[in-house]
C-alpha cells in the first residue's frame, strides 16, 4: 500500500523531485546527515592525531604563538594610533556639523 502510494506520488510529481532515489526533502536531509557524520569523523581523527603527536606539536605551536605575539604587537600599536587619529578627525567634522 505504501509502495503504491509512493508510485502514484512519483507519477504526479515527476522525477525532478527525487535525488538518490529519495524524495527531494528526504534527500536534502540525507545529504545533511552525511555532512554531519563527515565533520564528526574528521573531528575524531584530528583529535586522535593531535593526542598521538602532542609531544611533537606542542613546541611548534608554542613557537608559533610567541612569534605571532612578537610580530603583532607593533602592528596593533600602529593600528591604535591610526584609529585614534581617524576618530579625532571625525570628531572635528561632527563638531563643525553641530555648529551649523
Amino acid at each position: 500500500a505504501v509502495l503504491s502510494q509512493a508510485l502514484v506520488w512519483a507519477q504526479r510529481h515527476g522525477p525532478q523531485h527525487f535525488v538518490f532515489g529519495r524524495p527531494l526533502r528526504r534527500a536534502r536531509l540525507a545529504i545533511c546527515e552525511v555532512e554531519m557524520l563527515s565533520a564528526l569523523f574528521s573531528f575524531i581523527v584530528g583529535a586522535g592525531i593531535g593526542a598521538f603527536n602532542a609531544e611533537v606539536l606542542k613546541p611548534c605551536l608554542s613557537d608559533t604563538f610567541h612569534l605571532t605575539k612578537q610580530k603583532a604587537a607593533p602592528l596593533a600599536k600602529n593600528m591604535s594610533v591610526k584609529a585614534s587619529q581617524g576618530a579625532a578627525a571625525i570628531m572635528e567634522k561632527v563638531q563643525t556639523m553641530r555648529q551649523k
